[in-house]
């Protein structure tokens, strides 16, 4: 927004005080950050603008599209959410940008929000698609409306529109710790700590839903239940998840964003996904792109970028990290140098939040939480593997090179030291100037 109307930013940066318009000069502290959009620099903005930058740092922040909503009609200061401590950050936000979306205080980044309340449905879907395409980077839609399902999936509706004796055959998660996690994600040759246990739908839905984990006493917080819709019988190793015809009765409730969000033959699957509150999903990232569309209860997501897979010490597609909050960091050490990058939101039901292929998400369920997620290939669908029912398969052409890269090693495993491990770091330093813009490709 500040891009398309100079003058305006220039106005603003001049009634903050911070540019000396005599001597074209913005005096930009290291705190604060100026016209954040689409992770333009802020210095390379001001420098558009014709000032000489003074001081700035070179980090970036997102934001949101649209004008902030006052919550007391008789106070002229805005409402930002999340607010962060800079004034300039502040000011220029709610003066171009609007507020971030909800956040815990102090997170370094905050989710971008899209409000589509009160501006047409393609306007809408024309700012997701240029965030898309100029940053890919993770994005809330709020106000988009997604069907029925955020006014009539009560406990009672939810319990009526699956034959409560169906038993749910590829099991449910029932977990004692809150964080659900697989076999050997924690560490090496460790054991999956939940049980696949195979129980009726009705009864399914009674353990799974008390309340909000506020309001279940600690003593009670002993069973956490997660349940992930599949494909069913023969066609479970065979099909990806698709709502409409594993429970057609609640896929009537539902608007999917196909052909709104994400082109109509992109569509990979849509799964249902239902917590009891307080579970928690282990760190891990998908390589398609999905949406998360929230439908009952609160659930906070937290984000990191594909650049810090080695920060979050990850072995396959997850981090072995299993608490982010209160890490080992003696055990972990690199994981403090993944904060910078951390994002961090709060969905409330009808939100969605769209995830980027590759970005890591921890996830955890506040209200016993009810969602339904879309995967949609967002490359060509030759990329991906025909055999991919979880959207987390590695692309064809990263598997082979993979393979490659394996094969490639053990060329080198009968050298003697020191040269096999010159050449071993002579190979890593190849790849790597691959992966990093500008850096001059070697042999």
């Amino acid at each position: 927004v500040a891009l398309r109307n100079a003058k305006k930013a220039k106005a603003a940066l001049t009634e903050l005080r911070l540019v000396d318009t005599s001597r074209r000069v913005a005096h930009l502290e290291p705190d604060q950050l100026a016209i954040p959009l689409l992770r333009v620099e802020a210095a390379s903005v001001v420098e558009e603008l014709g000032y000489t930058v003074r001081s700035f740092p070179t980090t970036t922040f997102p934001c949101a599209l649209k004008p902030v909503q006052k919550s007391n009609p008789t106070s002229d200061a805005p409402v930002v959410p999340g607010a962060h401590a800079s004034p300039l950050l502040g000011a220029l936000s709610a003066r171009f940008l609007g507020s971030p979306a909800d956040s815990r205080p102090g997170n370094p980044m905050d989710v971008r929000l899209i409000q589509c309340a009160g501006q047409a449905l393609h306007v809408a879907a024309e700012q997701f698609r240029a965030l898309y395409a100029a940053s890919r980077e993770p994005v809330i839609v709020r106000g988009l409306d997604i069907g029925e399902c955020v006014r009539t999936w009560t406990k009672a509706h939810l319990r009526d529109a699956v034959s409560e004796d169906r038993v749910m055959t590829a099991g449910v998660h029932v977990c004692q710790a809150s964080c659900i996690d697989l076999a050997g994600h924690r560490a090496p040759n460790t054991p999956k700590n939940f049980e696949f246990v195979q129980m009726a739908w009705g009864d399914f839905i009674e353990r799974a839903s008390p309340g909000s984990i506020e309001s279940i006493p600690g003593d009670r917080r002993k069973e956490y239940l997660y349940l992930r819709s599949v494909a069913e019988g023969a066609q479970a190793k065979k099909q990806a998840s698709h709502l409409s015809a594993l429970f057609p009765t609640l896929a009537e409730d539902v608007r999917l964003p196909t052909g709104v969000l994400f082109p109509e033959d992109a569509y990979h699957s849509s799964v249902l996904r239902i917590a009891s509150a307080g579970t928690q999903l282990w760190t891990h990232y998908d390589v398609m792109d999905n949406l998360l569309m929230q439908v009952v209860g609160r659930k906070r997501v937290v984000l990191w970028p594909p650049a810090e897979a080695d920060n979050l010490y990850t072995d396959g597609s997850s981090s072995r990290v299993n608490d982010i909050d209160h890490p080992d960091l003696t055990a972990f050490p690199r994981f403090k140098d993944a904060a910078a990058s951390r994002r961090e939101c709060m969905l409330q039901p009808g939100d969605i939040l769209f995830i980027p292929g590759l970005w890591f998400h921890h996830v955890t369920s506040l209200d016993f939480s009810v969602a339904v997620n879309v995967f949609w290939r967002g490359l060509g669908a030759s990329e991906y593997s025909a055999k991919d029912l979880y959207g987390n398969r590695d692309l064809l052409a990263a598997d082979r090179a993979l393979q490659a890269a394996r094969k490639a090693a053990s060329m080198l495993e009968h050298l003697e030291e020191p040269y096999r491990s010159f050449y071993l770091i002579r190979a890593a330093r190849m790849f790597e100037s691959l992966a990093v813009p500008g850096r001059r490709r070697s042999d």
